[in-house]
């Protein structure tokens, strides 16, 4: 997680708005401490004064799907990808607050998008895996997904209901 702030503040720096940085980072700060209306306020702030601030929208839709504000997320987040189409995490995003809508089509693209942009992002194979037993889906690729996550972040392999 501080390689992707760091990372994040460095991208920042390169848009010219020092700012803006600071209330990126103290949104990043007040999101880390549970403060997602601070962190809401701050990311809004950030995005007032550089509006091509990519994950600024990034960490404000993250922000909104923790407080349930689903439609809030999917719109920031999709503003994310428009800026840049090739932030994993912003179709991760998206498509967790798409499968907590119950949309779980669009939920699944996102997570496909966002495995296809980092191979390596566990979360989206196991949001996918997810999504598709939650549709129905109980054939063994679903679980094989759960279980290449779990491989992913070295976590104990899900049970399988289907074998």
């Amino acid at each position: 997680m501080k390689q992707f702030i760091l990372l994040g503040l460095i991208a920042l720096a390169s848009s010219g708005s020092q700012d803006a940085i600071v209330y990126y980072g103290r949104g990043l700060a007040k999101s880390t401490k549970g403060d997602q209306d601070g962190a809401i306020a701050d990311f809004s702030k950030a995005i007032e004064l550089n509006p091509k601030l990519a994950e600024a929208y990034l960490k404000r839709g993250l922000a909104k799907s923790t407080k349930g504000d689903q439609d809030g997320a999917i719109a920031d987040e999709s503003q994310a990808i428009e800026l840049n189409p090739k932030l994993a995490e912003a179709y991760l995003n998206r498509g967790g607050a798409k499968q907590t809508k119950g949309d779980l089509e669009g939920a699944i693209a996102d997570d496909n998008q966002a495995i296809e942009l980092n191979p390596k992002l566990a979360e989206a194979y196991f949001n996918r895996g997810l999504a598709k037993i939650t549709k129905g889906d109980l054939r063994k690729p679903s679980l094989i997904l759960l279980r290449r996550s779990s491989s992913i972040q070295n976590l104990p392999q899900p049970i399988s209901i289907a074998d």
